[in-house]
């Protein structure tokens, strides 16, 4: 994993050739992954071809807070990064806003409640090669409790999908 974030820096430090606006020039189709982190678990991502959007879900499990997450976004893909010393190299980011459930939530944070939601701000960089059926990507989470009480929480992974 230390392997991936130092590849997505590098990356994202080179002078990218090329900045893609145009919809569809990153992985399509059903992504199944795995993600490590906080939370970590199962990911299901669908990108239809030809399009700049993305819908993902998310069964995971807060290894710091000891609950289940169920999630789910809509994320956009504003840019892909491209360069021309590894022309199959793309790095799509995608923002997004979603919904998460928390299952057991109260016991992280000392309340009666078992169940807890929030709204998500995920911010996702991928790294692909346009000749492998894989991508590896970061996710930063922001969001807003909204149940048992109002807060912040952040969440931070680190994932590996197949797509198909």
């Amino acid at each position: 994993m230390l392997l991936l974030l130092l590849a997505t820096g590098l990356a994202l430090a080179a002078d990218p050739t090329e900045v893609d606006l145009q919809p569809g020039t990153d992985a399509t189709g059903w992504g199944v992954g795995v993600q490590i982190g906080e939370p970590s678990g199962l990911v299901l991502q669908r990108r239809p071809d030809g399009e700049d959007w993305a819908a993902q879900a998310g069964l995971t499990w807060s290894v710091a807070g000891r609950f289940g997450q169920v999630s789910a976004d809509y994320l956009r893909r504003p840019v892909v990064l491209k360069f021309s010393e590894v022309p199959t190299l793309r790095i799509p980011i995608l923002v997004g806003v979603g919904a998460q459930l928390d299952l057991g939530y109260g016991r992280k944070r000392g309340r009666a409640s078992p169940v807890g939601g929030a709204i998500r701000v995920p911010l996702q960089i991928s790294v692909t090669d346009t000749e492998l059926p894989a991508d590896a990507y970061v996710e930063l989470a922001p969001s807003l409790v909204v149940a048992p009480f109002v807060g912040f929480d952040f969440d931070a992974s680190v994932g590996i999908r197949v797509w198909f």
